[in-house]
This record gives C-alpha cells, sequence and structure tokens, in this order.
C-alpha cells in the first residue's frame, strides 16, 4: 500500500530542467488541476501533504458510501415511515422528488468531498506562493504506468472488484425493485450514482491491471 501511494504522489511531479512540474488539485475540488514549477525542496515539502491529502480522500470516500448504503438501507428496509416523511414533497411530481432527494443527498456529502481539499489548499498555499506556473502539462498516460508497476496485484484486484461489487448491488436493487412494482424502490436517484460510480472504480483498475500485464509482458520480451 505504502508503495501504491508513493508511485501515486511520485505520478504528480515531472521532471525538467528547472525542477519539476508539480500538478496541483484544482483548489475549488472540480475542474483542472494547476501546474507549478517547483524545486527538489519544495517538492519534498509537497510530498507528505500529498499522502495525507489521498489518504483523507479514501476515508471521506468510505464515509460517504456509508451515508449513501445508509440512506438505502433505511428506503428499503422501513419504506412506509420514508414515504411518510416524505409525503408532503411528492406533491410535487415524482422527478422533481427524485432530483431534490439527488440533490440533499450531494449537499450532505459535500462537507466530507470539501474537506479534503481544504487540507491541501492550507498546507500547499505557502510552499506555492513562490512557484511560477507553467503552461506545460503532465498526461495522464504518463502517470497510470507508475502507478500501475507499483500497485501490489492484491491492491489492484481488491479496486476491480470492489467495483464490480458495487454495481451488482445496485443493478440488483434495481432488478428487485421493477419486478416488486414498488415505488420508492424504483426511483433510480439511489442506484444509477453507484452504477457510475462502480462502473468507473471497475474501468480504472480494469484498465491498471490490463496495462500492469502488457508492461511484464514488454518487460519479458524485452529479457528474451
Amino acid at each position: 500500500m505504502a508503495r501504491w501511494y508513493e508511485a501515486a504522489n511520485q505520478a504528480s511531479f515531472k521532471p525538467v530542467p528547472e525542477g519539476f512540474i508539480f500538478q496541483a488539485p484544482n483548489p475549488w475540488v472540480f475542474g483542472w488541476p494547476h501546474y507549478y514549477v517547483v524545486s527538489e525542496t519544495q517538492k519534498a515539502a509537497i510530498l507528505p501533504y500529498m499522502g495525507r491529502w489521498r489518504l483523507l480522500l479514501m476515508l471521506t470516500l468510505l464515509a460517504e458510501a456509508v451515508l449513501l448504503g445508509a440512506f438505502i438501507a433505511f428506503v428499503k428496509l422501513s419504506p412506509a415511515t420514508f414515504l411518510a416523511l416524505s409525503k408532503p414533497a411528492f406533491q410535487f411530481g415524482i422527478g422533481v422528488f427524485a432530483v431534490g432527494m439527488f440533490v440533499l443527498l450531494m449537499l450532505l456529502m459535500a462537507p466530507l468531498i470539501v474537506l479534503p481539499q481544504l487540507y491541501l489548499n492550507r498546507g500547499l498555499a505557502p510552499i506555492l506562493a513562490t512557484a511560477p506556473r507553467t503552461n506545460a502539462r503532465i498526461a495522464f498516460g504518463d502517470q497510470l504506468p507508475k502507478i500501475a508497476n507499483s500497485a501490489s496485484g492484491k491492491v489492484l484486484a481488491l479496486g476491480l472488484v470492489g467495483g464490480l461489487c458495487v454495481m451488482a448491488a445496485a443493478i440488483a436493487a434495481l432488478i428487485e425493485a421493477y419486478f416488486e412494482s414498488r415505488l420508492i424502490e424504483s426511483l433510480l436517484f439511489p442506484f444509477l450514482p453507484l452504477i457510475l460510480f462502480g462502473g468507473l472504480v471497475t474501468t480504472y483498475f480494469g484498465y491498471l491491471v490490463r496495462l500492469r500485464a502488457s508492461m511484464k509482458r514488454d518487460g519479458m520480451t524485452k529479457i528474451e
């Protein structure tokens, strides 16, 4: 796991004659990253913050999954209670209600999304205050080989299986709701985000597995 963290952090840097190009996550969470030219000393100061930031991201992601899972469990296990609590909102229609519930869930999760970014922004601000911005970029394709080569097979397998399990659980819940014709469980808003999230995780780790295998084959070919 430590090697995976190290590779992910190192993938945010690219050596150049002036030092390193650093790909800093967007301060506003969503948006294109910012790029700076930093020195060896600045890189050493940035790396601990990046490592703790990634750990916070994993913890908040787990908290978000627990929050969403608790909500879905409440809807499935106590539909009558949920209906009674939500009855005033149904007067605006199913579509408006579904969108409203999705927005509410996002608002509840927003602090968990923002917290790691606030920590990173506060830590990097004094370090990057004197670092010049640059138009140079670090391609996503240049970062993935470092991660795929350093991540253990267990980490990649866990991520791949985890993504598939999330998708399978969400699809199973939708199928069950459809055949039982239950109104609340037929609403797509709790499940579509899970299917999308599971698909993204599966695609990401699946590509890393394929890339790792390809790199190993190329290495064996070169040796032969």
